[in-house]
């Protein structure tokens, strides 16, 4: 045993983190042999995508990573007994749902989380074009039904393509470690993560891609939720987007729906045609012992990367190959030009043309990308300060440590482990720090987090919010509140912009457009009438109108039932959809809905059309005044031109 503590010793780790490895050896031995078995490699499929130039060309991020980062003291209690009522692998005893080893077994789902959410960062950020992925720490508060998240930086304010929610898990009875419920313990680790997007990036499945099999079921009804809450903000006249809690923290406080209900396929990707969710098999997954054996201060080996992370990655690059990225952001580039310029945002959804236009479009376009700049550069001081820094150092240390405990383990004998997350940045030091850093943090402080970050979605509260994340997260990355400068493009005067925080950044970017932009000409698009024939008659159209009602090119959106919503992106007449379009409709299974793309009069579907269908491949038919007559050839159809 001394000589297992001078080990320990030697990585230098600070008092906190070596009285909890302390622990591993007090806890002992039991008398029968076990193992900490794992795959070697991820059975995501590596179908190599090299060709990524032309994602280059869309607007705004091609991949943010939201992981969680830090749990708020007031929400541990209710972060703990979900993370125990909610385990995965098997039951939990009464006995163990409040010992101070399955504490530091949760909170070990927190930190690890952050280390290896570094090296799927790294590998996209190698694999896509500049400035097209972003981190997106979150902090879990206690919410009015328990354990809940948001995020800690403003990363998910620009549009994105693709979602990934990622962390790491450990079952949370530490006496079974050594069996075979998943664990994250040495070279051990078992990743769990969700793809996912805006709902028109897939409608059929809400938006879902890909996802963990224990998260299936409540993930598809979070996605479900957050494609009902923005149609409905739309519907009430605003843009507001929702902000969607990590998919590993609904699934703690939420029952899953059945799988029989969710359209899914395959890993791997089988039948890539079908509308469907990929189920990834849980995996624990076992990392290479030499790469683990040669972790050091550097972070260079990264035996994580090698077991999981290549192959996860290059499947979210193949499915960014296989979407349509217009269709799949193009509302996302609405709320964001809505943000500062509601009356180019509409302007852009009636596909306004002229020189005035396309002017102030690339204006707005430049303010996105400057975003899209500072929020990268947020991002990868994140990831060297979270990877590089004291943080990265002692997870790798605490890494090695757990290894050559298990290595003991399996030769001689089976013993219980404790994973640790005592690195120095529990939620009671996260809290301390935001209370120096601003000096209203305290005041907030008393009145509970919960009730700040509960603000309604205008952009004082937004700024707010995200001067608490970024003081939380400095911490984490200390040059994280360093002073950013990025160069605007010719648009905006070639000006340098500094800016310490995202609001400061905002603030400036935002002035300047208001400074550079020239007035469009008097138009007739806006906010006014939309229907459909079994829809409510109180629809709302943003775009072209003619006396009160859609006319021309734009979207919209309306309910015909309570909480089912109609949307219409194309042409309308009269208020009616009329020309070329795309209706997403519920489908009267109260499955997700299906995506009609073609032609319309009237309000229904007429002539070749498009439609997609959950798990279906989509097939073109011949529809006749909202009915289907017959199959139509792929030539015959025209593909809709999103914005």
């Amino acid at each position: 045993m001394e000589v297992l503590l001078q080990q320990f010793r030697s990585h230098k780790l600070d008092a906190r983190l070596s009285l909890l490895l302390m622990l591993i050896i007090s806890l002992g031995l039991s008398a029968c042999a076990g193992t900490a078995k794992g795959v070697r490699k991820s059975s995501l499929d590596t179908r190599l995508v090299t060709n990524t130039a032309a994602l280059a060309e869309l607007p705004g991020a091609l991949v943010v990573i939201r992981y969680p980062a830090v749990v708020l003291e007031e929400a541990e209690e209710s972060y703990y007994r979900a993370y125990v009522d909610q385990s995965i692998g098997g039951d939990v005893s009464i006995t163990h749902q409040l010992r101070k080893d399955t504490r530091h077994l949760a909170r070990s789902v927190i930190a690890k989380s952050s280390y290896y959410a570094m090296s799927l960062y790294a590998e996209l950020r190698e694999l896509l074009p500049a400035n097209k992925v972003l981190l997106s720490p979150h902090m879990i508060y206690r919410g009015e039904s328990g354990a809940s998240s948001r995020p800690l930086l403003a990363s998910e304010e620009v549009p994105g393509a693709v979602v990934i929610d990622f962390n790491i898990y450990t079952f949370p009875d530490a006496s079974q470690l050594m069996d075979s419920p998943p664990i994250t313990v040495g070279d051990v680790v078992t990743p769990m993560f969700v793809i996912h997007g805006d709902s028109w990036l897939r409608p059929p499945t809400f938006g879902m891609l890909l996802a963990s099999e224990d998260l299936l079921g409540s993930s598809w009804d979070l996605s479900a939720l957050q494609s009902s809450r923005e149609a409905q903000s739309l519907l009430s006249g605003y843009a507001d987007r929702f902000i969607r809690p990590l998919d590993f923290v609904y699934f703690l406080e939420s029952r899953q729906t059945p799988l029989s209900n969710i359209p899914l396929k395959g890993p791997g990707g089988t039948d890539n045609a079908a509308a469907a969710i990929e189920k990834y098999p849980l995996e624990k997954i076992r990392m290479d012992a030499e790469l683990i054996a040669g972790l050091d201060d550097s972070g260079l080996a990264d035996p994580f990367a090698v077991s999981f992370v290549q192959n996860a990655a290059q499947r979210v690059l193949a499915e960014l190959h296989t979407l349509d990225l217009r269709r799949a952001t193009f509302i996302a580039r609405y709320r964001s030009f809505e943000r500062f310029d509601a009356e180019l945002a509409t302007a852009f959804l009636a596909k306004t043309k002229g020189e005035e236009f396309q002017t102030r479009l690339q204006l707005a376009e430049a303010v996105i990308d400057a975003e899209l700049k500072f929020l990268t550069a947020q991002s990868e001081r994140m990831y060297r300060g979270t990877y590089y820094g004291d943080f990265g150092k002692s997870i790798r240390s605490l890494i090695a440590a757990e290894y050559g405990v298990l290595e003991k383990r399996r030769q001689l004998a089976r013993l219980t482990v404790v994973t640790l997350a005592g690195t120095g940045y529990a939620a009671s030091s996260f809290t301390s720090g935001v209370a120096t850093a601003i000096p209203w943090a305290g005041a907030a402080a008393t009145l509970g987090f919960s009730s700040i970050l509960a603000l309604n979605n205008n952009r004082e509260a937004r700024i707010q919010s995200y001067a608490i994340g970024e003081s939380f997260m400095s911490q984490m990355a200390p040059d994280l509140q360093r002073y950013i400068t990025v160069q605007s493009e010719v648009v905006l005067s070639e000006k340098d912009i500094f800016a310490r925080s995202y609001g400061e950044f905002e603030s400036q970017v935002v002035t300047l457009y208001g400074e550079t932009a020239r007035n469009l000409s008097e138009s007739k698009q806006g906010q006014c009438a939309f229907e459909y024939p079994a829809g409510n008659a109180n629809g709302v159209w943003r775009g072209e109108c003619r006396r009160g009602k859609a006319h021309g090119w734009g979207y919209g959106v309306t309910q015909i039932q309570q909480g089912r919503f109609v949307e219409y992106f194309g042409r309308a007449k009269a208020g009616l959809p009329q020309g070329q379009g795309a209706l997403i409709l519920p489908a009267a299974s109260g499955m997700a809905p299906v995506l009609y793309e073609g032609e319309f009069s009237k309000g229904v579907a007429n002539g070749m059309i498009r439609v997609s269908e959950a798990g279906k491949a989509p097939r073109i038919r011949t529809f006749s005044q909202g009915v289907e007559s017959g199959r139509a050839g792929s030539n015959q159809w025209r593909s809709i031109a999103y914005p």
